[in-house]
């Protein structure tokens, strides 16, 4: 198990030790950037702005907080959103007696359980319905890159993007330069004009964990 900080909680703290306008701002940008010359830009603009919160955020380490230093292990989510939101399905079962609060525990989670199985009969794609959606807005995104094959043994490819920016794209290492391959563990928009102009089958690199059989 990987420990991580929310990133809200870490510029709540930041808001009470260090005044100064954009400052939270400033390292919503850092937390959640997951390209290296983004990131450095984001940290430089943050450390400029305030020293207390080049101070404040020195003290903790990078990769509790930032996607970028994050290793893919937060699949790119800067909060502990999907765990407070379980709260709410236990909330009516605080203040009971231990056996009532194991039954109440055990019946929600059921509950839960029997939702899913109704949405997932309900749908008949490879990927799980969010997934799926931005896997679809990926490769329609995807159209407008221009491709140059590097080195096709070792599947390196340069991806230009209509704004002109470029991006290396690592396909069989399932790694891109703009870092939301490693970051999502979902193939970016440049991976996918890579799929595209290879000819392979987009989904066998996507992760068992957003499939539909694991949802």
């Amino acid at each position: 198990m990987v420990h991580r900080y929310c990133l809200e909680h870490i510029k709540a703290n930041l808001g009470t030790k260090v005044k100064g306008k954009g400052v939270k701002q400033m390292c919503q940008m850092v937390g959640t950037e997951v390209n290296l010359e983004k990131f450095a830009a984001a940290l430089q603009r943050l450390c400029s702005r305030s020293d207390g919160a080049k101070k404040y955020l020195e003290g903790i380490d990078v990769s509790k907080w930032t996607l970028f230093h994050d290793g893919g292990h937060r699949w790119g989510l800067s909060t502990t959103n999907i765990s407070e939101s379980f709260n709410n399905v236990f909330r009516g079962a605080r203040r009971l007696p231990i056996r009532a609060l194991v039954e109440a525990t055990l019946e929600k989670t059921l509950a839960v359980f029997h939702r899913a199985w109704d949405r997932i009969a309900q749908c008949h794609t490879i990927l799980a319905p969010k997934p799926m959606n931005v896997f679809n807005k990926n490769r329609i995104h995807a159209r407008g890159h221009r491709v140059v094959c590097y080195n096709r043994r070792d599947s390196h490819y340069k991806v230009y993007t209509e704004a002109n920016n470029e991006h290396m794209v690592m396909y069989m290492a399932c790694d891109c330069s703009c870092g939301k391959w490693q970051a999502n563990r979902m193939p970016c928009t440049h991976a996918l004009a890579v799929a595209a102009t290879r000819g392979i089958f987009n989904f066998f690199y996507l992760t068992y964990y957003i499939s539909l059989s694991r949802y």
